[in-house]
């Protein structure tokens, strides 16, 4: 049996990750199978305890990123901060896991303001929407940026493994906004640089309708496979800039790879691969 790879999740059908890593694997010359297995938490513990010898990793997605950790044998320090697991190397019989959704997000914001432009002291804003295990990833990569404000809104901030614990991991700086504060949510939207929705589109609706997008406004929208998100049609009315949620998965996706097999796969061709398919 061939070397194999898998994403996990549920539901996963919509995934294009099968298309990203079987083009990763054919440019690194790597005769490797990839699957799409559904997998919800009450079956994660019998699909985890049943990997065989030839696995070689794993791409997790929701609502496995945080329920996976507890079958890891280590947990890279940055991924044990945010309290989010997207990826698993097995390796020696020993599975190890990785967050390379902060890589995804940070390299797609990169792509979009140079790098001189997010340095720390020039006043920039940003906004995530969303308390989960992406928003997370969002905060971790708005940090190592050096945005100099960030908010992030959510419905609550109750629970384990919300955004507020991992943001003390992090040290990172910012301010928490209930989404019933409607005004205060619309004034902190309009007034960001950058606007990151890591929630289902449905949710964002009111929203997209009281926002007004100014021209130098970046949405990332990490969602993918719902359609155009009614945030994504308020900013490109208005003449703000979107930036694909497809790059940020590709960025994520060739990081995966790299830490699977050792490889350094070239972006352009893998990610045209999955806007060709999306």
């Amino acid at each position: 049996m061939k070397p194999w790879a898998a994403v996990i999740g549920s539901p996963i059908q919509h995934s294009l990750s099968p298309v990203l890593h079987s083009c990763a694997f054919e440019l690194a010359d790597l005769d490797w199978d990839f699957r799409r297995v559904e997998v919800t938490g009450e079956t994660l513990p019998s699909f985890m305890e049943g990997l065989d010898s030839q696995c070689v990793g794993l791409a997790i997605t929701m609502p496995c990123k945080q329920s996976v950790i507890p079958f890891l044998d280590t947990v890279d320090a940055l991924a044990k901060n945010v309290g989010a697991v997207n990826t698993c190397v097995v390796a020696g019989g020993l599975l190890a896991g990785f967050n390379t959704d902060v890589h995804g997000i940070v390299e797609t914001i990169r792509d979009e303001m140079p790098g001189r432009s997010i340095t720390g002291g020039n006043g920039k804003k940003a906004v995530i929407l969303g308390t989960g295990a992406t928003a997370s990833s969002a905060l971790a990569a708005l940090t190592s940026l050096k945005f100099d404000h960030i908010t992030v809104i959510g419905r609550s901030f109750a629970g384990a493994g919300n955004v507020l614990q991992a943001g003390g991991r992090l040290g990172a700086d910012f301010d928490p906004l209930l989404w019933h504060h409607s005004h205060q949510v619309e004034r902190v939207c309009h007034d960001t640089d950058v606007l990151i929705s890591t929630i289902p589109p449905h949710a964002t609706e009111a929203l997209a309708v009281a926002l007004k997008p100014r021209s130098n406004q970046l949405l990332l929208d990490v969602t993918y496979g719902s359609g155009t998100s009614p945030l994504t049609t308020s900013f490109r009315k208005s003449g703000g800039r979107v930036l694909s949620p497809l790059r940020m998965l590709a960025y994520q996706g060739l990081a995966q790879d790299k830490l699977w097999s050792g490889i350094e796969v070239p972006f352009e061709p893998v990610y045209h691969a999955i806007k060709n398919a999306a």
